[in-house]
């Protein structure tokens, strides 16, 4: 855990090449719950709290541009028009390349809502064959802004939380529907929750996620109400991976 001395931390820190090799790497030791023409979701058990369980999903868009479906999800303003869990979502600020938001998601009575501190970050990284590759990462974070709550009734603040997504288009021209997308999620509800029936209810939300993300970046596409563009995020919230960057680091490595 890291914490700066204005109090705003994370949590997992992963490296890009950590977590591209975790969305395609072999499912060894995975279990498949759900085999689908467009949608395959497997889990396992978290290794450090078997209770709950990590999730892997590949599906594929056929009628969706990359662009669309990563600005749609940066956009928190059009996000809460599709976004029916989000009771509040708010950005807060960016720092290093991370931006911190706040989220209170809406759970059906009698649970109490669930909170989150996150940042997200956004890579790209250029194929050899010209095509973007884009992975979209979520960690639990901290923020004095949006302390944990403490009184009855207030939601429960979740603190550990993952979510990776890369996104794989079909063609060079990022603005052109067709995209194949790899997604793992983990988090822990903490609360009363019984883990059985959040591990039922996360195998059921994640395809009408997958649902919601496509129908919603299908109208971004179409809104006159979005606030951005690909190429404009691109310049300022993207960190771009150059592949001879990595060489170079692989390099150095070798020579520790």
């Amino acid at each position: 855990f890291y914490r700066d001395k204005k109090k705003i931390g994370h949590m997992g820190e992963m490296t890009y090449d950590e977590m591209r090799a975790l969305l395609s790497g072999p499912y060894d030791g995975w279990e498949r719950v759900i085999s689908g023409e467009e949608l395959v979701v497997w889990r396992r058990p978290r290794p450090t709290n078997t209770a709950l369980y990590e999730y892997r999903a590949k599906g594929r868009y056929g009628d969706v541009a990359p662009a669309d479906l990563v600005c749609m999800q940066i956009d928190l303003a059009y996000r809460k028009t599709w976004d029916t869990y989000a009771a509040q979502l708010e950005f807060i600020e960016t720092i290093e390349d991370k931006h911190y938001c706040y989220w209170e998601v809406a759970c059906p009575r009698p649970l109490t809502n669930r909170d989150y501190v996150f940042y997200r970050q956004v890579f790209a990284e250029k194929d050899d064959d010209g095509k973007e590759y884009c992975l979209f990462a979520s960690f639990a974070g901290t923020h004095p802004k949006y302390p944990e709550g403490t009184k009855r009734g207030q939601p429960v603040r979740v603190t550990e939380f993952t979510s990776i997504c890369g996104y794989i288009p079909d063609h060079a021209d990022f603005y052109k529907a067709g995209v194949t997308y790899e997604y793992f999620t983990y988090d822990d509800p903490r609360g009363s929750i019984p883990k059985w029936l959040f591990n039922l209810a996360t195998k059921t939300i994640i395809p009408g996620a997958m649902k919601n993300l496509r129908k919603g970046a299908l109208e971004f596409g179409k809104s006159e109400k979005k606030t951005m563009n690909w190429d404009d995020f691109r310049k300022t919230g993207v960190i771009e991976i150059k592949k001879g960057d990595k060489k170079k680091e692989e390099d150095e490595a070798e020579k520790a």
